[in-house]
């Protein structure tokens, strides 16, 4: 007859240490999976910012050359009336 306490208790108790480990292990993994994900959003949210400022600021651009272009079109029609 096993003894209480005898070596079968010995190995339930190294596997509910090792299980102990090995659960703080992954809760901490799960943690810095947490904190990546939320870094990358954060750099991903950044980047598409900067993008949206970047099309924003080139729309404006763009405008203003427009403007430009037709404010040209029309001085070289009074030019030519005028000729």
């Amino acid at each position: 007859m096993p003894s209480v306490g005898g070596p079968t208790h010995a190995r339930v108790a190294v596997q509910v240490d090792v299980n102990k480990k090995r659960e703080a292990e992954l809760q901490k993994l799960r943690r810095e999976l947490e904190e990546s994900k939320a870094q990358s959003e954060a750099q991903a949210a950044a980047m598409r910012k900067k993008q949206q400022d970047s099309v924003n600021e080139l729309t404006e651009q763009l405008d203003q050359i427009q403007k430009a272009k037709q404010k040209s079109v029309l001085d070289t029609q009074r030019f030519h009336a005028e000729v």
